[in-house]
């Protein structure tokens, strides 16, 4: 089964790179292609998806099904081409970075890339938050200094102030351009909650004890950082919350998808 160069290969948890050949092993003839499909709850476009076959763990290759329910016990397997030249189906953002720009959440930084690695400004965050909340129309004058009318994001902040999900630093500024830690987004992700009805209260005992630098954690951003780790939200590596280094497109895609799976 020959793939596009720039296909992702993803079958119900095994990852199957396509590799230099660009072939997924296997057969010929047990896939079809796709214009549109549904996987994951997830629309993909461009998708190969394969059919009445199933995944040899053996000889690690697509192997025909002689029982036409044999392939529904095994799952669906799709090759699909990927939006952005910097993500692959290994990446551990791979499929939120799909959610959040399938969703009109996020977008790419142009030229084909999304940038997963780039750190996430502030007003970027808010104008994140704004388009999920369907870009409601705002009137009247941003709170901050340093957010003037006619900027990109001076109706994401207008909204977002108005709504008290984002504060600024107390001094008039709000600091547009400041790269977001990850502290901050927990904070402001914990204000939209309740602005949208969550009960935040359920993750805001969480014990932030096991972690090695929960000391470093602001006194404002004690209660968000206990809900995010309580809900699952923030991706976190080994015993460290990092609340004040910066969070990436990559790490806020995975948050986003997160949030989008919690219940009220």
């Amino acid at each position: 089964i020959h793939l596009p160069s720039s296909s992702q290969v993803v079958y119900c948890g095994y990852e199957v790179a396509a590799g230099a050949r660009n072939e997924l092993p296997g057969e010929e003839g047990l896939a079809h292609f796709c214009e549109h499909m549904t996987f994951k709850g997830t629309e993909r476009r461009n998708a190969l998806q394969i059919i009445n076959a199933h995944f040899s763990e053996i000889t690690h290759a697509w192997l025909r099904s002689s029982e036409p329910e044999n392939f529904a016990k095994q799952g669906k397997a799709i090759a699909y081409q990927s939006e952005y030249k910097d993500v692959f189906s290994n990446d551990w953002y791979s499929d939120e970075v799909e959610y959040v720009t399938l969703g009109g959440i996020m977008n790419g930084m142009g030229d084909g890339m999304f940038n997963p690695n780039r750190d996430l400004t502030r007003a970027e965050f808010a104008t994140v938050l704004y388009r999920l909340e369907g870009s409601p129309g705002v009137v009247g004058e941003a709170p901050f200094t340093d957010v003037a009318p006619g900027a990109w994001y001076f109706n994401a902040v207008l909204w977002a102030a108005g709504n008290d999900i984002v504060l600024g630093y107390g001094d008039g500024r709000f600091g547009p351009a400041d790269p977001l830690t990850r502290q901050q987004l927990a904070a402001i992700l914990y204000r939209y909650a309740g602005m949208k009805g969550y009960d935040v209260s359920k993750g805001e005992s969480g014990d932030l004890s096991a972690y090695t630098d929960a000391s470093q954690v602001a006194e404002y951003a004690v209660p968000p950082m206990r809900w995010v780790c309580g809900e699952e939200l923030l991706r976190i590596v080994g015993r460290r919350l990092e609340p004040a280094a910066y969070a990436t497109r990559g790490l806020v895609a995975d948050m986003l998808m997160r949030f989008a799976e919690l219940k009220k």
